[in-house]
């Protein structure tokens, strides 16, 4: 075949297929296809496409996920003034005992907790597990400094919060 005879092939089937009109080769009307703009009179395809936010992408943009607030509920991962206040005053010696040592305790162990669930989700999130792994180590710290000054404290909390040892 030569490139002449290639080029008349091609424009055929391209007349063949501008003969036949879209409507007939569609089994089903497009009006009622849920979904379609068609299927919902009186909305533009503008409309219908910027209120679904579906403009072909998987996965919405960043941005469209910033603005419904999606990524920061799940990435939250400090705890609310009222969840301290709540562990402060079930492990603190008084309302204002942020420093001893079991509270500080049960603070990194929540914080511990709310992390590990976040890598579950995301298994590669390396730096938050370098966090982990930070905050890991200051509770064995915290835990050892108790084991050596308040040893039935220690057993209580130890018992309370869980924690194998």
């Amino acid at each position: 075949m030569t490139v002449s005879a290639t080029q008349e092939a091609s424009e055929a089937a391209t007349a063949a297929s501008a003969a036949v009109p879209p409507s007939s080769r569609i089994s089903i009307p497009a009006s009622t296809v849920a979904g379609w703009p068609a299927a919902s009179p009186g909305r533009s395809i503008v409309a219908t496409l910027v209120a679904g936010r579906d403009l072909g992408r998987r996965r919405p943009s960043f941005a469209a996920r910033w603005d419904r607030g999606a990524v920061y509920q799940e990435v939250l991962l400090t705890l609310t003034k009222e969840a301290k206040q709540e562990i402060i005053s079930k492990h603190g010696r008084s309302e204002t005992d942020t420093g001893s040592a079991q509270v500080q305790i049960a603070l990194l162990s929540t914080r511990i907790n709310e992390l590990t669930e976040h890598l579950r989700a995301h298994p590669k999130d390396h730096y938050s597990r370098r966090g982990l792994l930070k905050l890991v180590g200051r509770r064995r710290r915290f835990l050892n400094y108790l084991q050596r000054n308040d040893l039935e404290g220690y057993r209580g909390l130890i018992k309370e919060l869980g924690l194998r040892r």
